[in-house]
């Protein structure tokens, strides 16, 4: 598995999930998740968490740090978002933040409340849920500083807009339906074609599931990553594909269009 984001939400009043995900639909519509997207489910009462695989698409880990921005502005919740480096929001601002918040005292002290980012300061011993949102509910200062803030922010705003690239692939009729019908879809075409082994291969080229007969050209959206992952991917002709001459201006559009096939045989 690649690289990934968890992140939990705990609801300070009665919040019901299909709310959250009404709220955040518009914000994504349109968005071409490079792996998964976002995704909650609810695990207790008043808390609801999620994970999201993002491998080399940093945009992605940074627009679920967005939504949750957007989530925390919109609902009262405090939020808790960490991937595989930890508490990687402090990262960013590593050289800005108070000497005593090093990697072990960050745990359980990091928040993203009220459209801001939280630190349980150090006075709090014993920094449980409990005690935190306590503090951020007090007169206590816990929101990190200004210049901190603006460290974020601008890691927002440079990641707000997806990175769309597109592409003209020729595919069977069939795949072409899925596809207009649920963009969503390349990526996981992309990534079955990027972590083919041999096996698949020897399947692939005996297997006529969708054959081409009934073959349209569309337009494609993909991220940067998947169009070079597509393209940079050398790749047998399948039978019973046929690719046109590469001088013709259709082949590049076949090439893509077999490599995307082969998550559906």
């Amino acid at each position: 598995m690649g690289d990934f984001v968890v992140y939990k939400i705990r609801a300070l009043e009665k919040i019901d999930l299909d709310d959250i995900m009404t709220f955040v639909k518009p914000l994504i519509k349109d968005y071409i998740w490079h792996y998964n997207a976002l995704h909650l489910v609810q695990t207790d009462q008043d808390c609801f968490q999620g994970k999201t695989v993002f491998e080399e698409c940093i945009a992605d880990e940074w627009k679920i740090v967005g939504l949750l921005y957007a989530i925390s502005n919109a609902f009262p919740v405090v939020i808790q978002v960490f991937d595989s480096d930890g508490e990687f929001l402090l990262i960013e601002a590593a050289d800005l933040l108070p000497k005593w918040l090093d990697p072990v005292t960050a745990q359980d002290r990091v928040f993203i409340f009220r459209n801001a980012l939280h630190i349980v300061p150090k006075e709090i011993k014993t920094p449980t849920l409990t005690t935190c949102i306590e503090a951020m509910l007090s007169n206590i200062e816990t929101e990190a500083p200004r210049k901190v803030q603006d460290v974020i922010y601008s890691k927002l705003s440079e990641n707000s807009v997806c990175q769309i690239h597109k592409t003209q692939i020729l595919v069977p009729l069939a795949v072409g339906h899925l596809l207009y019908y649920d963009p969503q879809l390349i990526s996981h075409c992309v990534h079955a074609f990027y972590t083919r082994d041999p096996s698949a291969l020897k399947v692939c080229q005996n297997i006529d599931t969708f054959k081409p007969e009934n073959m349209i050209k569309m337009t494609a959206s993909l991220t940067r990553i998947m169009y070079a992952q597509l393209a940079s991917g050398r790749f047998p002709v399948m039978t019973p594909f046929t690719m046109p001459d590469k001088n013709s201006s259709d082949y590049s559009a076949a090439d893509l269009g077999m490599k995307i096939v082969i998550k559906y045989y």
